[in-house]
């Protein structure tokens, strides 16, 4: 089962369905896209949306990090799947896989 989310033009996150932590949470909301990214402007900025749900369940803007889909889903916003890596780090895991 995948979740399919929204985010609202202020910010605000809406599930289709109950809260599911063990699976993917699709992006489908508006977004203009960038190699399967969906790129999304709040608060003023850009963001990539799967960083942006970073930023709201941990509240850390992560200034030169990465976020990595453990996933493998580039429009996967599930903040279980995803994680902070420096950028060195997130190549070297792309460049072994």
């Amino acid at each position: 089962m995948i979740k399919v989310i929204k985010i609202t033009k202020y910010g605000c996150i809406h599930l289709t369905s109950k809260i599911n932590y063990d699976v993917c949470w699709i992006y489908i909301g508006p977004a203009y896209w960038i190699k399967e990214y969906p790129i999304i402007k709040r608060h003023g900025k850009n963001w990539i949306a799967s960083r942006f749900v970073w930023f709201i369940f941990t509240g850390r803007d992560y200034y030169g990090k990465e976020v990595h889909h453990k996933c493998k889903i580039r429009n996967c916003v599930n903040p279980m799947y995803l994680e902070e890596l420096t950028a060195k780090k997130h190549r070297k895991f792309h460049n072994n896989n």
